[in-house]
């Protein structure tokens, strides 16, 4: 029997990893611009037990690499917002040997207080587990078109002409 490598067996524990959360479903809800996301704290909910159990650890390092403060006006009110652009660097940890892999991600913050920062921070922590477990989040099929299905499945185009 061969020997297996330190990163082959990492690969495997994050192929594992991978496989187990699968798909991400929207848990939040932004009711000023009417739209749905997949949380951070649901993100990692997913995937701290497991790696846990599968003997992985991680790291995370975030640097600013945009800060902007922008002054405004709104109803006659003198307001400031600031804008924060992150890179975040990921790294998952094979407990058992030591061995790493990295991946990156990038955020954005907007906000009129003190949390943009955070904001980007967080943003970019969960894009960078995005593209370290290839996760699917949202809508199953977001770009689901009724009437390419219908082409597809050698069926008419739907067509709606209101």
């Amino acid at each position: 029997m061969a020997e297996v490598s330190n990163r082959a067996a990492l690969l495997k524990k994050l192929s594992q990893l991978s496989t187990d959360i699968g798909f991400i479903e929207f848990d939040g809800k932004n009711t000023g611009q009417n739209y749905k996301y997949a949380s951070a704290a649901g993100v990692l909910r997913k995937i701290n037990k497991r790696m846990g159990e599968l003997g992985l650890a991680a790291s995370s390092q975030s640097s600013v690499t945009h800060f902007e403060v922008e002054k405004f006006e709104d109803g006659g009110r003198h307001k400031i917002r600031h804008h924060c652009v992150v890179h975040t660097e990921l790294r998952v940890f094979d407990v058992d040997t030591g061995e790493f892999i990295m991946a990156r991600g990038c955020g954005s913050g907007l906000d009129s207080g003190d949390k943009a920062v955070m904001k980007a921070s967080t943003a970019g922590e969960k894009y960078a587990w995005r593209a370290m477990l290839t996760l699917g989040w949202g809508a199953e099929d977001p770009e689901a078109d009724e009437s390419t299905d219908a082409i597809a499945k050698g069926g008419k185009p739907k067509v709606n002409l209101k």
